[in-house]
């Protein structure tokens, strides 16, 4: 059955009208605008997010979303690729690689985001991941399980290389698991986290030390993970 829109403004104005008279308060809204969900976001300086999804390929690819919600395909391959840094200038990803299925073959490359070009940092047949920058983007920190003689290790220890791959260092040589480092943003110190009090594998805490790796200090104390 047709009903004429006419007939349902009168209607609702009747009711505001009725309801005024009545010394009730009412008052007509705009209608209710959709949720910026960057709000947050948009208050924040980066203007890029990078993550890793299986949405297109079940190994696992990397995408570039911007403030405007606007997402692209950075890697097309059938490679793994996981734990994406974005350079303090923009510009560049780092992010580890490698088989899905095959850990020792992870190795840590950079993206260009304007060329498209991949450079390839380390190549050896050990599990290299979780990459971060320096404040000036001229140093990459990553947890590597690698010896002082660069064999094979069943523990992470933390290096740092050049953003070419050079001047290889190790910052930390513990019996137990040093990972995930990050780098503070005034550059002087890399946080971290470690099994070296708990020594118990995956039992983590937090750690941080000076850029050079000295003066490693625990700040987390906990019962659990």
């Amino acid at each position: 059955m047709k009903v004429n829109k006419m007939f349902f403004i009168i209607v609702y104005a009747s009711v505001v009208l009725a309801l005024a008279l009545s010394g009730i308060s009412c008052s007509v809204k705009n209608p209710i605008e959709e949720e910026d969900i960057y709000a947050l976001w948009k208050e924040q300086p980066n203007e890029k997010i990078v993550f890793m999804s299986k949405a297109d390929s079940p190994e696992g690819e990397l995408y570039l979303l911007d403030k405007n919600g606007q997402i692209t395909r950075l890697t097309n391959n059938n490679r793994h690729e996981n734990n994406p840094a974005i350079s303090f200038d923009g510009k560049k990803v780092a992010f580890n690689g490698g088989q899905k299925d095959s850990l020792l073959t992870w190795e840590i490359y950079i993206l260009d985001f304007h060329t498209g070009k991949e450079i390839r940092l380390t190549n050896n047949n050990v599990l290299d991941a979780h990459p971060d920058w320096s404040p000036d983007d001229s140093k990459i920190v990553f947890g590597s399980f690698r010896d002082t003689q660069g064999n094979l290790s069943g523990t992470a220890d933390i290096y740092v290389m050049n953003n070419d791959g050079s001047a290889l260092t190790q910052l930390t040589n513990s019996s137990w698991e040093d990972n995930d480092p990050e780098w503070s943003p005034d550059g002087t110190r890399i946080v971290f986290k470690s099994t070296r009090n708990t020594q118990q594998s995956a039992r983590e805490e937090i750690y941080v030390m000076n850029s050079d790796g000295s003066n490693p200090q625990r700040l987390t104390t906990t019962s659990g993970w």
